[in-house]
């Protein structure tokens, strides 16, 4: 016998588990994406030129360019990658890689917009301080991270629930 239940019945508990369990596993992927983009800085090809995880922790207060500050980020991009997935998780009936994108893109925007507001010494000031041509990297660096991060929410979602 095939169960007629759709993504629409499915009860809050089993999504917001998706979207916990999906979200962490979409933020360690994107966490080692992240590394794999600055570990190609090595090879001459600049994806991420700038220190990632201390970027994060000190828009959460973490101080300076310490090893805390890239704790304090590390752990905020994986509560964020969390928070995101639950909200994936209850926005949609059905789940498709084109929503985790959207998702994603929604994420990027609010990170973006944290990044005009508050002043990080990984960047050197805000993204607005920077310039065009200074804050283009970064935000296809965060573009790229958020890409992997969508597309991976996305993909559970489709493969693994109903």
């Amino acid at each position: 016998m095939t169960s007629t239940m759709g993504a629409a019945a499915l009860p809050g508990k089993v999504r917001l588990e998706f979207g916990i369990a999906g979200g962490l596993v979409a933020a360690n992927l994107m966490a080692i994406g992240v590394m794999i983009l600055t570990g190609l800085n090595a090879l001459g090809l600049n994806w991420i030129t700038w220190q990632w995880f201390p970027m994060f922790g000190q828009l959460f207060g973490a101080p300076g360019l310490t090893p805390q500050a890239a704790m304090y980020g590390l752990l905020a991009s994986q509560l964020f990658g969390i928070i995101w997935g639950a909200i994936f998780a209850f926005a949609f009936t059905k789940y498709t890689v084109m929503k985790g994108l959207g998702i994603g893109a929604v994420e990027f925007f609010v990170i973006v917009m944290a990044l005009c507001l508050v002043s990080t010494a990984a960047l050197g000031g805000t993204l607005l301080s920077l310039g065009l041509f200074a804050a283009l990297p970064i935000l296809l660096g965060l573009a790229a991270a958020m890409v992997i991060w969508g597309a991976a929410m996305g993909y559970i979602g489709k493969h693994y629930m109903p």
